[in-house]
């Protein structure tokens, strides 16, 4: 029993010192180099030239993604503009919530793997006198702590999160059923 209780303690006292760090959170990370990715793995049952295929028709019918270029079983590019989709519960966030990236997908045999970055807002330039305030926001800023260590806990972070995590997994989704010839 006494052995029991002193483990007890221990475990006790380890959490107790242990940070409560949250890293991740719907599929985005929180990067060492103070910035955020959002990742995730897709699986489909065709091979890899296949997946380039059915991505390229995919992309090309979508203005969001004109300027990915492709090599090597890769995708790598910046977007241009897109609105948010769910804006409802984004209380608070600056007035314009387009938003641009920078993507990269990876293609294997059965699978693909899509990276987003350096997500920026679109700038609202300020003016007020002589004087025009034209700031960068992104979304690291938006929901991450300045410890660069754990997410904002406030619903504001959280819902755009989420919005973003459920835009890119329907941007990033194949439509394997598309046609090519019409």
């Amino acid at each position: 029993m006494k052995i029991f209780s002193t483990l007890l303690i221990i475990t006790f006292c380890l959490s107790s010192f242990s940070q409560n760090t949250q890293l991740e959170y719907d599929n985005f990370k929180i990067q060492e180099n103070k910035s955020l990715k959002w990742q995730k793995v897709f699986d489909l049952t065709i091979s890899k030239d296949s997946i380039v295929k059915l991505l390229e028709v995919n992309l090309n019918n979508n203005s969001f993604f004109n300027e990915l270029k492709y090599s090597k079983y890769r995708f790598t590019g910046f977007s241009n503009y897109k609105l948010l989709s769910d804006v409802k519960k984004l209380y608070g966030v600056a007035s314009n919530t387009q938003y641009k990236c920078f993507i990269v997908i990876d293609v294997k045999d059965n699978k693909y793997r899509v990276s987003v970055s350096d997500i920026t807002f679109k700038n609202i330039p300020v003016t007020v006198g002589n004087v025009t305030v034209n700031n960068e926001y992104t979304l690291y800023k938006l929901t991450v702590k300045g410890n660069n260590k754990n997410f904002k806990k406030g619903k504001l972070a959280k819902n755009t999160l989420h919005s973003f995590n459920k835009d890119f997994i329907d941007l990033f989704t194949i439509k394997e059923n598309i046609k090519t010839d019409w």
